[in-house]
């Protein structure tokens, strides 16, 4: 039986390998048969094979991403870094841009001697006809619009005699207009002012003295426009000369109605006294027709001005002086709530000359809200007032 059952085996094996060869030859003589036999033979296997795969394939990717773990970290490393180097080289080049922006700016905007904005300081634009006039020679000393940032006025000190530049079209040109006569020639603007319609114009200025020195022996004058700068009269004229001690300021209320304008000079009284400053005010209540002169104010040294819409509040921002030994200096501020009739002090800092007096000078600026419940005064730290190296006795 055991050689029996070996030569079935021999004889089942030969039979096997003569039907491959068999079927092998009619295959390779392209046999339709076998074609028909062989795509049923797939058509039957096809679910099977694709069952397989859904089963291994998941099992042979997490065989794959288990022997590759260590490379994809290196991967993800890498990828993260180049990240981190993209996002660092697109910082520097927008800071690169916002700096070329910047200076392209300056140097586009070179030679322009004033600009505006109309959106709320968003974004301003040049007045391309206001031309610069050779800084530090020359310079324009103020500048004021009007709510439409149609109507602008622009002065010089110190080189415009007896003129204003008037432009009626946004800054796109201006016009060279006579302030006035007055008959202590020649005199200089300081400082505009403008209502909220251009209407109303008020100029500060200041006669040049006889010596020839600007400040020495000098006359006060406000010269004021009703018909949005077309022409103007000098309304007010100081029949006192005086040494002036600061460029003169001026503010109109946002109606027109109201006019303020402050000067400050130095008074030397003699020995055994010091010189002091004195300051004083004009006002208008009638658009400027006619003015006021307050009273002279001993030891101030009025330095601006700032009036509230309907003119009822005002706000005046000033040095203080007092020469002696017990003398001191420092910075006030005073109110007025009755349209610039009277001021009361409402803010003090200063200091006695034996203690140093005070770190505080030079209260220049002040502004205040078209209602006047808001005002807001800036020092510089400089000091306007000439007098004695050491404190006075008197």
């Amino acid at each position: 039986m055991r050689y029996g059952g070996e030569g079935r085996t021999r004889l089942l094996l030969i039979i096997l390998i003569v039907t491959a060869l068999f079927l092998i030859t009619l295959d390779l003589r392209g046999v339709a048969v076998l074609d028909g036999a062989r795509q049923g033979t797939q058509t039957i296997l096809s679910p099977f094979q694709k069952a397989g795969n859904f089963i291994l394939t998941p099992v042979k990717n997490f065989v794959t991403d288990v022997t590759h773990l260590g490379r994809t970290r290196n991967q993800i490393e890498k990828l993260r870094a180049d990240n981190a180097k993209l996002k660092a080289d697109l910082i520097n080049r927008k800071n690169a841009d916002a700096q070329l922006k910047q200076l392209e700016s300056i140097l586009d905007l070179a030679g322009t001697a004033g600009y505006k904005s109309l959106d709320g300081g968003n974004t301003f634009t040049a007045l391309s006809g206001l031309p610069a006039l050779g800084f530090p020679t020359a310079s324009w000393s103020s500048i004021a619009g009007d709510i439409t940032g149609l109507n602008i006025a622009a002065v010089s000190f110190t080189q415009a005699v007896n003129q204003i530049y008037i432009s009626n079209d946004g800054g796109v040109s201006f016009t060279a207009r006579t302030l006035g006569s007055v008959p202590f020639t020649p005199f200089y603007p300081t400082n505009v002012a403008m209502s909220d319609n251009g209407q109303y114009i008020a100029v500060a200025c200041m006669t040049q003295g006889g010596s020839g020195d600007w400040f020495e022996n000098s006359n006060a004058v406000v010269c004021v426009s009703s018909n949005y700068g077309a022409s103007f009269s000098a309304n007010y004229i100081d029949s006192v000369t005086e040494d002036i001690l600061s460029l003169s300021k001026v503010s109109v209320s946002g109606n027109g109605q109201y006019i303020t304008a402050v000067f400050s000079h130095r008074v030397d009284p003699g020995f055994p006294n010091a010189p002091r400053p004195f300051s004083f005010r004009v006002y208008s209540s009638n658009y400027g027709t006619s003015f006021t002169k307050s009273g002279s104010s001993e030891f101030n040294l009025y330095l601006d001005i700032a009036l509230s819409y309907t003119g009822q509040y005002q706000f005046l921002t000033s040095d203080y002086y007092r020469p002696g030994v017990f003398g001191g200096a420092g910075i006030k501020a005073y109110v007025s709530n009755n349209y610039g009739t009277s001021f009361t002090e409402r803010y003090s800092n200063t200091g006695s000359y034996i203690f140093g007096a005070n770190q505080y000078q030079g209260f220049v600026s002040a502004t205040i809200s078209d209602d006047g419940k808001t005002m807001v005064g800036a020092t510089n730290g400089d000091s306007y007032f000439i007098g004695s190296t050491l404190p006075p006795v008197l």
